[in-house]
Order: C-alpha cells, then sequence, then structure tokens
C-alpha cells in the first residue's frame, strides 16, 4: 500500500509539471512543431497501417472514430471502461494485510482488451513492439483537427500514423494533459505494474505503471 501511494504521487507530479524521461530508454528527440494538419476523412472502421516494422499499427485508438479521438481508457489487463479508475476497483487486485497484490499472475487473450473488443488478430502491443515504434520512425508533434499529438512516420516507407495526447485517468480525472501514455500488454515482471508508451511535446519513451490507471490502447496485428 505504502507503495502506491507513493507511486502516485510521482506520476500525478510528472503530468502537471511536465514530462520526465525515463532512465531506462534512451531518448528519442523529436521534430520540432510544425503548422497544424487538416487531412482528408478517414475510414469509418479500424485500419492496419503497414510502416515497415514486425506489427501494423491502428489508425486509431480502441473506442476512437477518428485517428485524433482519444478513444475510451481502461485499466491494465481489463476489457471494460469505468467512471473511476482507483486500486479499490481494480479487477485484478487483493488485499492481503495492508499490502496491494496481484490476485492473477498470467494474462492472456481474454485479458487483453484490443483482443476481445476487435478479434481478427488485433492485441495490445507488447514492450518491443513500442521500442520498435520509437526507434524505427520519425516523431513530429503537430496538430491534428486541433488535437495536438504525433505523426508517426516510417523510416522505411513512409506511411504514417497518429497517436493523440490523451492523458490518463487516476480516479475520475484525466491527469496527463496533452501529454500521451499508451498501454503495452508488458507487465514489469511481477510487480502491479505494467510497461507503457509515453511522449510529450519534447520527449518520447517508455515506463511502468501501476495497472489500475485508465489509459488508452493502440491496438496491433500481424
Amino acid at each position: 500500500m505504502k507503495r502506491y501511494f507513493l507511486f502516485s504521487a510521482i506520476i500525478v507530479a510528472t503530468a502537471l509539471f511536465g514530462c520526465k524521461s525515463s532512465s531506462q530508454n534512451q531518448t528519442v528527440e523529436p521534430t520540432p512543431a510544425k503548422d497544424t494538419v487538416v487531412e482528408e476523412p478517414v475510414p469509418a472502421e479500424i485500419t492496419a497501417i503497414d510502416l515497415g516494422l514486425s506489427v501494423k499499427w491502428a489508425d486509431r485508438n480502441i473506442g476512437a472514430s477518428a485517428p485524433q479521438q482519444s478513444g475510451d481508457y481502461y485499466a491494465w489487463g481489463e476489457t471494460e471502461t469505468k467512471r473511476e479508475y482507483s486500486a479499490q476497483n481494480y479487477k485484478w487486485y487483493k488485499n492481503v494485510n495492508g499490502d496491494i497484490l496481484l490476485a492473477k499472475k498470467k494474462f492472456g487473450p481474454e485479458d487483453d482488451v484490443a483482443s476481445v473488443k476487435l478479434g481478427n488478430g488485433w492485441r495490445t502491443p507488447i514492450l518491443e513492439e513500442i521500442k520498435e515504434l520509437i526507434e524505427k520512425c520519425n516523431w513530429e508533434w503537430i496538430e491534428k483537427n486541433g488535437i495536438p499529438g504525433y505523426k508517426v512516420t516510417s523510416k522505411t516507407n513512409g506511411n504514417s500514423i497518429f497517436l493523440p495526447g490523451a492523458g490518463f485517468f487516476d480516479g475520475d480525472a484525466n491527469l496527463g494533459g496533452q501529454g500521451g501514455y499508451y498501454w503495452s500488454f508488458t507487465p514489469e515482471g511481477i510487480s502491479n505494474n505494467a510497461d507503457y508508451l509515453y511522449f510529450c511535446d519534447h520527449d518520447i519513451d517508455w515506463n511502468y505503471i501501476d495497472r489500475e490507471y485508465g489509459i488508452p490502447v493502440r491496438p496491433v496485428c500481424n
């Protein structure tokens, strides 16, 4: 329990006072912002974009009807949205003598919101696929239809996706501002944490966070 409150204080401070690079991964220098980009209407259904990587990335978040929309927010390993995201209502926590522990150790497709909601080979990316996206694409901070985020362009074939800065939910409040938070399906060891992609206008990185927070998902497929 003590670890939960300490980590919550750290992540909230990060959201309020600006992004901080993780020491675990080399920071990618983002491209300076350019003029607002307004693009043509996109298909109504989620589309797989080939960026020349090991997986194809969806053109939008789960629950979004367009690439610039934040879509829905999910706690890690849960498949339904909630009004509030907390340790008290997280599906896979149990309280043992005041310590918050995981009630489940192994997670599969039935716990992956992308697999459950979309089917057809869609899933939440693992950390290695997020690292690949960071390292093998050019990242340009733009506004798409008034929404800030990154245009992520393949260094191989020039195709791109847009990742909006959709923030994250702690309780019933979005504390992330214009920062981008995106779940991976990679747990951080046997702890209560899971890995995620993080970015703001001057930083792109990955880190780990407690699983109960509400965070968007950008799915991938093979």
